[in-house]
């Protein structure tokens, strides 16, 4: 069996950021080799700084990395974001078992991916 920290266990019980976001600035998406899991983190500007919610189809591992990394996203301007790396979420957890190590990765490239977006102009949402 895996052993959490509190941390992780704490983000799988009471994910924060999780679900569709409603009229997204940009929409990221990964998975491992085009299979499950899946990670799409939703992100927003709001006064230049990003706002990001998150869903996943993958374990608890994955839930908690996506919650986290919302957190440590929110409020920041995209500059910051683009730094952020799968070891700063894994540390952001209190570290995570060596086969769970990936789900930082699944995490960190949906925001990436989104990030890209809005750097590159990309209006993902329709008017109105």
């Amino acid at each position: 069996m895996n052993h959490y920290s509190p941390t992780i266990i704490d983000h799988f019980e009471s994910p924060r950021n999780a679900g569709r976001m409603e009229r997204p600035d940009a929409i990221g998406m990964s998975s491992i080799g085009g299979r499950a899991p899946y990670m799409t983190m939703y992100l927003r500007l709001e006064n230049d700084l990003v706002a990001a919610m998150f869903q996943t189809f993958g374990c608890g591992a994955s839930i908690a990395a996506g919650s986290v990394l919302t957190e440590m996203v929110s409020r920041r301007p995209v500059s910051d974001c683009l730094a952020i790396k799968p070891d700063e979420v894994e540390r952001a957890l209190g570290g995570l078992p060596e086969e769970k190590r990936f789900c930082a990765d699944l995490a960190v490239d949906a925001l990436r991916d989104a990030l890209r977006q809005l750097v590159n102009g990309n209006d993902q949402h329709g008017s109105g």
